[in-house]
């Protein structure tokens, strides 16, 4: 592994370490997070460049994923177009702000990354999910959440950027016979049949607006947790996406007019198609949420590596499989120097020694 590979693995590592770590505080909304590990796209940005900062993104998204068992998930697809999308667009903030005379700091830049990837999650929930025009309405609020969190990790980026140092991390022998080990494997004809009928289960329910199609779809699935003794896992997921569901039914009971009225109190009405569609959509997540937990309990993680290595390039696998490997060890060691930092001014000095 070479010196480029090796900054992009350790970088990988920490924004997804971070990112991992991040998703055990409790938080309303996916937008109210604080977006650590977006900030360390920017500061990639600013000190590697573009291909550099792209690279993290996707590989942290990825390498958080599998970590997480969510690689076949609604949040793995927002969190990995968002990340994509806001250090583009922060890319061309910076450049503009390098070239122009419209200046930005990091703290500006960083606020513009957190809306760029709140609005962005909001788009792919409308395009995806809840094809409602009313969800829109949420924009204040995600505006809100993408400017304090932008703030924060813009004042932590601008501390930051006085510590940046070039620290030179000597490779580990392991590392790499891991990866010549994980090369030897292969897909097998049944892990094929299994991720192929996965995504066309997924892109059917998306499409298909047939209430008992999607009631049939769920009490299969439902059986096939219920045998397998996957309950519990089934619930866990669920709860994570539990504002996405209650969205998803409300927002159309509340705002969707036709039919006949079922319920009329002052101002509010309820309708027949508001319900009509509300159930659909929410039976729709849920029916995603079913077929991804099956898929994560079914399906090995090394096998869903090597099928993501069939999309990324020979650098980028190598380096996927690597960090896949050290992770749990690289978040120990993460946590212990977290342990250590006992003031504010200690936490750009944290990010500063792997950058």
């Amino acid at each position: 592994m070479n010196e480029e590979e090796q900054k992009i693995l350790y970088l990988s590592l920490l924004s997804s370490s971070v990112q991992i770590l991040e998703s055990f505080f409790p938080h309303p909304l996916p937008a109210a997070r604080l977006g650590l590990a977006n900030m360390i796209s920017l500061l990639v940005i600013i000190k590697y460049g573009l291909r550099t900062a792209l690279n993290v993104s996707v590989l942290r998204t990825i390498i958080s994923a599998l970590f997480l068992g969510t690689v076949v998930s609604i949040s793995f697809v927002l969190s990995f177009s968002s990340a994509v999308i806001s250090t583009l667009g922060m890319y061309v903030v910076y450049l503009i702000s390098k070239k122009t005379f419209f200046k930005l700091s990091c703290l500006g830049i960083s606020i513009i990354g957190s809306v760029i990837h709140n609005l962005n999650q909001l788009c792919i929930i409308y395009l995806f999910f809840i094809p409602q025009k009313n969800i829109f309405l949420f924009t204040p609020i995600l505006l809100f959440f993408a400017t304090l969190s932008g703030t924060m990790t813009g004042v932590i980026s601008l501390s930051t950027m006085r510590y940046l140092y070039n620290s030179n991390k000597e490779e580990k022998n392991w590392l790499v016979y891991s990866q010549q080990i994980f090369d030897d494997e292969k897909i097998s004809l049944q892990d094929w049949t299994q991720i192929i009928l996965l995504l066309i289960s997924i892109i059917f329910v998306l499409v298909t607006k047939n209430i008992f199609l999607n009631i049939g779809i769920f009490f299969l699935c439902f059986l096939i947790h219920l045998f397998t003794r996957q309950i519990n896992s089934l619930v866990v997921s669920i709860k994570k996406i539990l504002w996405l569901l209650l969205f998803s039914f409300f927002l159309p009971l509340f705002f969707v007019r036709g039919g006949d009225e079922f319920l009329k109190y002052k101002f509010v009405s309820l309708t027949k198609e508001g319900l009509f569609v509300g159930s659909i959509y929410s039976l729709r997540l849920i029916n995603i949420v079913i077929l991804s937990n099956l898929a994560t309990n079914m399906i090995k993680k090394e096998k869903l590596i090597l099928f993501i290595k069939k999309f990324l390039g020979k650098k980028l696998s190598m380096i996927l499989v690597t960090g896949f490997y050290i992770l749990p060890d690289f978040i120990k060691e993460i946590k212990s120097k977290l342990k250590r930092i006992s003031s504010f001014k200690d936490i750009p000095k944290f990010f500063a020694e792997y950058l």
